[in-house]
């Protein structure tokens, strides 16, 4: 027996979206998946590309056939403009063949900075320390708001930009779900919907690595893919457009992909966007989620502090009749497939299951199931061609826990309703959704 999906888009203000993508019944797919349940979690939030026709694809004859290496192409470079003409320089201060490379070193570790001594060797002074140390940890709630505001290191000096949204500026409290309207909620409340909204995106909606990481992007034509997951959606996305001025046609700096690493914030968001990679690899055991060659045997360019041009390797390191087992290794996908959107411009909305009143409920509820962000990227590549090859985008909700907290996980129909969020989803388009199992 299979489940059917109806599904149906709400509009909200100025939204709308083409009345031929509002009506969904489709069958399930009869894929495999994988549940791994995670219960009682308390999470603890401090905020937080190159273009696909720029890739240069190595292949080494030493590995198997149609492994394939990722590393950006410095060799050519294409003018770019924003959306009012204006010209944005995008391109390396070198030329490839000018430029010389080496390879990252780690520091020396021989030489030790502290040494922790053991127990019984600590005089009282340390344990003075120590406990005091402890005390201040203790005193810390889990939901401390000192996480969820922009650190005031950067607004002095170096570290201050001028082009972020003011009304943003502590002691605001930072919206990790932000949506381009303001929700106008006291701190407390800010940080409970935060948190709430953080442990779908990183234990009951990331169950699995491609929900998490969001689908492998390979090399080649083949290889595309579009289907973010959920940390890149948001928080990452989100904040990247709650920190940007609403003065600027796209929200710059912060808030449009070329401009963002104009504010130092850029680097210490995404350094937190790697700390919560780090936390869900913990929640999973920290077992090795990524194990493609054409992944860790690819690399990236940086400048150091001599500017000098290094490269980094990454770090190589529904079914009605489903059995208890099946269950216990499938998750429940819900894929909202062939997403379009017609212009560069932002675009969010919520997806909800079963919901009742979608006007009346957020992230917070246990009808959330994920939410879909798309930052404008706010220049356009000069090429010699004439066609600019359009792509969908897919979204993949892990949806297991979700069904069963509605218990409609033997339900043979479900109703998914998607919210525009923000007077957004004007000129974007939908084919459908659909189930899946993922193992």
């Amino acid at each position: 027996m299979y489940r059917e999906v109806s599904s149906m888009i709400i509009n909200i203000a100025t939204s709308s979206w083409p009345s031929s993508s509002n009506e969904v019944t489709t069958e399930q797919n009869n894929k495999p998946g994988h549940v791994q349940e995670v219960n009682n979690m308390i999470i603890s939030i401090v905020t937080s590309s190159w273009p696909s026709s720029s890739n240069e694809v190595t292949t080494e004859p030493n590995n198997k056939p149609g492994h394939v290496l990722l590393s950006p192409n410095l060799s050519t470079c294409h003018g770019s403009l924003t959306d009012e003409g204006r010209p944005i320089y995008c391109c390396p201060p070198k030329r490839e063949s000018d430029e010389p490379f080496i390879d990252f070193q780690f520091p020396d570790n021989t030489s030790l900075v502290c040494i922790r001594r053991p127990a019984q060797k600590v005089d009282k002074e340390y344990i003075a320390k120590y406990s005091r140390a402890l005390s201040i940890m203790k005193y810390l709630p889990y939901d401390d708001p000192k996480g969820m505001l922009i650190p005031d290191m950067y607004l002095n000096g170096s570290f201050y930009d001028s082009q972020r949204e003011s009304a943003h500026l502590p002691p605001q409290v930072a919206d990790i779900n932000f949506d381009y309207v303001e929700r106008g909620l006291g701190p407390e409340d800010q940080i409970e919907a935060n948190i709430a909204f953080m442990y779908h995106q990183m234990v009951s909606g990331a169950k699995k690595t491609e929900l998490f990481m969001g689908c492998p992007y390979k090399a080649g034509e083949e290889g595309f893919c579009d289907g973010p997951g959920t940390i890149e959606l948001a928080p990452h996305n989100a904040l990247h457009t709650w920190v940007g001025n609403t003065q600027n046609p796209k929200r710059e700096n912060l808030g449009a992909f070329y401009s963002a690493a104009k504010d130092p914030v850029f680097y210490a968001h995404h350094a937190n966007i790697d700390r919560l990679w780090d936390v869900w690899t913990g929640l999973r055991g920290n077992k090795a989620e990524i194990n493609d060659p054409d992944w860790l045997d690819s690399y990236f360019y940086f400048y150091d502090e001599k500017s000098q041009n290094g490269q980094v390797p990454r770090p190589k390191t529904h079914r009605s009749d489903r059995t208890k087992k099946e269950k216990a290794e499938e998750e429940e996908i819900l894929v909202v497939y062939g997403i379009e959107i017609k212009k560069d411009m932002y675009v969010k909305f919520d997806v909800f299951v079963n919901a009742v009143d979608e006007t009346t409920i957020g992230p917070e509820s246990r009808e959330f199931a994920g939410t879909f962000v798309n930052v404008r990227r706010g220049v356009r590549i000069v090429m010699n061609k004439n066609v600019v090859t359009k792509r969908k985008t897919n979204l993949k909700l892990g949806i297991s826990e979700l069904l069963e907290d509605l218990e409609a996980d033997e339900d043979e129909r479900i109703w998914v309703t998607l919210v525009p969020r923000g007077g957004t989803c004007i000129n974007t388009t939908v084919d459908g959704v659909r189930i899946e199992y993922m193992r």
